[in-house]
């Protein structure tokens, strides 16, 4: 339901819906849909402007991906990291960023 909420801009209720599914995840132990999770919440904060939760969301979700030795998100987390990064004008880390979320990106 998170994602209906946001593919219409419905912000505040994608969120209610996406923390919902938070709480089940790490209840479950569901550390690879938690991350997932976490990165949408993300990219909300993004559109909200709200980029210290955006950085704390992400920085959470890569915190995991690494324990759990799981890459598949690890390029985008970054990539979006770098993106936030950006916008609070801290261009020597997302620079940083930057350079480790082509570690896990995939070009053709």
């Amino acid at each position: 339901m998170g994602n209906v909420y946001n593919d219409y801009s419905n912000y505040n209720l994608a969120l209610d819906y996406y923390y919902l599914a938070l709480e089940i995840e790490r209840d479950e132990r569901e550390i690879a849909s938690e991350v997932l999770t976490l990165y949408n919440i993300s990219i909300i904060h993004i559109e909200q402007e709200d980029f210290d939760q955006a950085e704390s969301k992400l920085r959470r979700a890569i915190e995991l991906s690494l324990m759990e030795d799981d890459d598949s998100f690890l390029g985008s987390s970054y990539n979006s990291l770098t993106e936030v990064l950006l916008l609070k004008k801290k261009i020597t880390e997302a620079s940083i960023n930057l350079g480790l979320a082509f570690n896990y990106l995939e070009y053709d």
